[in-house]
């Protein structure tokens, strides 16, 4: 391969890999990972048997009884096997409420749906159920 193809072939390679990676930037979070059992900041809504329209603001509130900044995750699964799916925000001030308005791209579920709290820098942690009992994510 001619000095200018080997260049040009490494160049492309770089910039299709610097794209791959742009791609996969919003799948990276930078929240704290939850540590020990949960405890603090208990979350009253969305509560048990809520039902979270897409589209629409939505209240988020909990008791805000720790300093700093938190973190909240929107989860999925029942409880034998929940996983976070997408950071709902990251690093606010911990004062008790947010308002989000749900991805209308969220696959509507009657169950199965969590929300978890997480203190920065601590790991410390709360969060919904995510029980058939647990609430929902409405079109």
């Amino acid at each position: 391969m001619a000095p200018k193809e080997q260049e040009y072939t490494i160049m492309s390679f770089r910039a299709l890999f610097t794209a791959g990676l742009a791609a996969f930037a919003p799948l990276v979070s930078a929240y704290t990972t939850p540590k020990g059992d949960p405890t603090g900041n208990a979350i009253y809504e969305p509560g048990l048997n809520s039902i979270v329209p897409v589209g629409k603001p939505f209240t988020i509130t909990w008791e805000p009884d720790t300093k700093g900044k938190v973190s909240l995750v929107l989860l999925h699964g029942p409880s034998t096997n929940v996983k976070p799916i997408a950071t709902i925000v990251e690093s606010i001030d911990n004062t008790g409420s947010y308002d989000w308005t749900p991805d209308t791209g969220l696959a509507p579920n009657k169950t199965y749906y969590g929300i978890e709290l997480i203190v920065e820098g601590t790991g410390q942690y709360q969060c919904t159920q995510t029980s058939r009992d647990g609430h929902a994510i409405n079109h």
